[in-house]
């Protein structure tokens, strides 16, 4: 093969794979995305909601589905809020808030993607534990530029090392489980 042909050849996959790259765009969360956790206790029902949430995705379109290439999820402790200062305190200090200010989830692997459900592996980390977590999650394109992620996970916070606090010397127990329901947006950054 001639010299000419083999430079012709590797600029050819130099600039394919350079568009491909340019295709990826970078999606915010948007203000209005939500997420609440939820789980009870000997006493009552009880529920916090999250205030900031801050994160990325790298997503390159194919037609009208998005496939995620790079996702980081960031959720400050201190903006887990109840309707009660001494909740949100026992957050806090479950949480380890002073050591570990933040709780991350970061995407390994998306194992699957139809036209309105992704299922995705990724590392979530709680008060300094790392766990993996298989999740399932609801799509739509809501504008061009715009992705609306709708769903809802149950842990245990046991698996994070985290002992379920309790309240009035010890009479009062919150369970275990939790659940995390979200409806997070994405918005194309400018």
């Amino acid at each position: 093969m001639k010299p000419i042909q083999l430079y012709a050849i590797f600029f050819t996959f130099l600039f394919a794979f350079t568009l491909n790259g340019w295709a990826q765009t970078t999606y915010r969360i948007a203000e209005e995305s939500k997420m609440v956790i939820k789980g009870t206790s000997t006493l009552h029902d009880w529920e916090s909601k999250v205030t900031e949430l801050e994160g990325e995705a790298q997503i390159e379109m194919k037609g009208q589905q998005p496939h995620f290439q790079q996702v980081t999820l960031t959720v400050p402790v201190k903006s887990i809020k109840s309707e009660y200062e001494a909740m949100d305190t026992n957050t806090f200090n479950a949480l380890q808030e002073e050591e570990y200010p933040t709780i991350q989830f970061t995407l390994n692997e998306i194992e699957s993607i139809s036209e309105k459900e992704i299922k995705a592996t990724g590392d979530l980390t709680v008060a300094g534990n790392t766990q993996p977590i298989a999740v399932s999650v609801e799509y739509e394109m809501t504008a061009p530029d715009q992705i609306s992620l709708k769903g809802s996970h149950a842990l245990k916070m046991t698996d994070f090392g985290i002992e379920p606090p309790t309240a009035v010397f010890g009479t009062i127990e919150t369970s275990d489980e939790i659940t995390v329901d979200y409806t997070l947006q994405l918005s194309a950054a400018n």
